[in-house]
């Protein structure tokens, strides 16, 4: 499995900030479904995507950076396995901007959050498939991570920066 850095280029993560990683399957970090998500909300996302990435840089908690519920909350619980069998419960997170919902997950320490799918909608539920589909992705990190499996996509350069995390 890939990681690849998905903070906005034009506020790049800071040592102390939060990092944001979306899953990939290559190497160059452009095969993932999130990518596809994103694409399809177009500019909308963008602007959502470069407003968080501006709150992350201050590494705060996100609960102070963010203190509306309405535009963040907690959408539900994801009972994942990892590779040693045991099973952990983790809250899957919304962030709200506009039509838009930014599903993710906090991925261990390290100030990481792992962003598992993005939906175009009207209506504040969330589906429940939608909150299993992040689940789902951050069992696989975390089967990566603790199988030494975990790469970082886009090159020299990310994994450099990145590789230590992990």
């Amino acid at each position: 499995m890939y990681l690849f850095p998905f903070n906005h280029p034009g506020f790049p993560c800071t040592t102390n900030g939060w990092k944001f990683f979306i899953t990939c399957e290559d190497k160059d970090g452009e095969v993932a479904s999130f990518i596809d998500a994103m694409e399809q909300v177009g500019a909308p996302f963008d602007e959502a995507w470069l407003h968080a990435s501006k709150l992350a840089q201050s590494g705060k908690p996100w609960k102070s950076l963010i203190p509306d519920a309405k535009k963040f909350h907690d959408v539900g619980k994801v009972k994942i396995k990892r590779a040693n069998g045991k099973h952990e419960l983790h809250t899957v997170w919304s962030f709200k901007h506009g039509r838009i919902r930014i599903l993710w997950c906090y991925a261990g320490p390290n100030r990481v959050m792992l962003f598992g799918n993005t939906i175009f909608k009207d209506q504040n539920t969330i589906d429940p498939a939608d909150v299993a589909e992040a689940g789902h992705e951050l069992e696989r990190y975390f089967v990566a991570l603790d199988t030494g499996k975990l790469k970082i996509a886009g090159g020299k350069e990310n994994e450099q920066a990145f590789g230590p995390l992990f």
